[in-house]
C-alpha cells in the first residue's frame, strides 16, 4: 500500500539558502530508490520560515529503508544543524 510521507521543517530566516541545495540533494537521491515514487516541497505563506514536503513512497517498509540510510541521515543532521530545529516526520496512508 503506498504512503504519503509528511516531512516538516522550520527553517529560521536566512537560512534558506543554505538549506534548499540539501533538501534537493535528498530528492535526487530518492529518485535512485525504487520505492520512491515523487515528492514536492511547499512553502507556508502564512509562515515563510515553514517548509512541507510531501513525499509518496511504494509502502511503508520501502520510506524506512530511506528514513534508515546512512547516506539519507548525514545529510539530514546538516539540515538539522543549519535550522537548530529537528526535522518532524509523519506517514500517511490512503483512507
Amino acid at each position: 500500500m503506498s504512503v504519503k510521507i509528511i516531512i516538516l521543517r522550520k527553517v529560521p530566516q536566512g537560512k534558506d539558502a543554505a538549506i534548499k541545495p540539501l533538501v534537493m540533494k535528498l530528492r535526487a537521491m530518492c529518485m535512485n530508490n525504487d520505492g520512491y515514487i515523487g515528492g514536492e516541497t511547499l512553502i507556508n505563506a502564512d509562515d515563510p520560515t515553514e517548509f512541507l514536503v510531501i513525499s509518496s513512497w511504494k509502502d511503508v517498509g520501502e520510506w524506512n529503508c530511506w528514513l534508515a540510510s546512512e547516506e539519507r541521515a548525514k545529510i539530514q543532521q546538516e539540515i538539522d544543524e543549519i535550522t537548530g530545529h529537528q526535522t518532524v516526520y509523519q506517514v500517511y496512508y490512503h483512507a
